[in-house]
C-alpha cells in the first residue's frame, strides 16, 4: 500500500515507539460493543511517540522534524467529546 499523505490540518509521523493504553486493553473483551464501530482488523496501541515527516496544509504549529508524542484516536472514537479538562 501507498504510504498516505496528510490532509488539511493533518501532521504524518513517523511512529518510533507505541504502546497500548486502557482502552486497547478493554476492547478485545467486548467492553465497548455497541459503542465504538470499528473495522477489524484493529490494531491497538494509539499512544506513541515519533517524528513529524509531513504536514498537511493549514498545519502552523509542526514542521517536519519535529519530535511529537499523542494518541492517534481511531475515527470511531473522533466522533465522541473529549472529557472534561480536570484543571
Amino acid at each position: 500500500m501507498p504510504t498516505p499523505r496528510p490532509g488539511p490540518v493533518q501532521i504524518q509521523v513517523r511512529i518510533s515507539a507505541a504502546s497500548p493504553n486502557p482502552t486497547d486493553i478493554r476492547l478485545p473483551g467486548g467492553e465497548y460493543r455497541g459503542l465504538l464501530d470499528l473495522e477489524f482488523p484493529h490494531v491497538p496501541g494509539n499512544d506513541f511517540a515519533g517524528t513529524v515527516t509531513e504536514a498537511g496544509p493549514g498545519v502552523t504549529g509542526f514542521r517536519a522534524g519535529d519530535e511529537v508524542f499523542g494518541e492517534a484516536v481511531p475515527g470511531p472514537c473522533a466522533r465522541y467529546p473529549a472529557p472534561p479538562d480536570p484543571r
